[in-house]
């Protein structure tokens, strides 16, 4: 499961089979065009469209599973029915669903940019993540460099972590 925009072509490039969901259909439309762009035919990969909490909770059901999952959230998204999801309260429930439709020795990205949420909030919401799907696994987590900041002080409002699963 990938970002719909911009990282499905390297994986699409080395063989794998990609699936890109987003909840914006512009954008969907940008990963098909960024396939054929880069010589790839974007027929042999899945595009959904649809809210990641939702379609993540149907291949949960399904028993899908991948080797590695991508979570690139937005900050705040206001779904069907005027329900909102912040990544500040729900991060931790997504990563729960993602973490279950890891293969063993799977792969989990999640990227997040809200300055407000702090470096041990964001590491407490992916370890609750884990736990609520009863894994465990490896995180190293990652930042912006404070030299491509842009002040002394400016908040770590990019974080990022790779979690290998056990």
């Amino acid at each position: 499961v990938w970002p719909a925009a911009g990282c499905c072509e390297l994986a699409a490039a080395a063989g794998a089979a990609t699936l890109s969901l987003d909840l914006s259909k512009a954008y969907l439309a940008w990963a098909r065009d960024n396939l054929q762009l880069n010589g790839l035919d974007p027929q042999s990969h899945d595009f959904v469209y649809g809210a990641a909490v939702d379609w993540l909770g149907r291949f949960v059901k399904k028993k899908r599973q991948f080797d590695v999952v991508l979570l690139d959230p937005p900050s705040y998204a206001v779904g069907r029915k005027r329900k909102t999801w912040s990544v500040a309260r729900d991060l931790g429930g997504l990563v729960a669903q993602a973490a279950r439709l890891l293969v063993p020795d799977g792969l989990l990205y999640v990227s997040v940019n809200l300055a407000r949420l702090t470096p041990a909030r964001f590491e407490q919401q992916l370890r609750a993540g884990l736990a609520a799907a009863g894994r465990t696994g490896q995180i190293e987590p990652w930042s912006v460099s404070p030299d491509l900041r842009s002040g002394a002080g400016d908040p770590t409002y990019l974080k990022a972590a790779w979690i290998r699963l056990s």
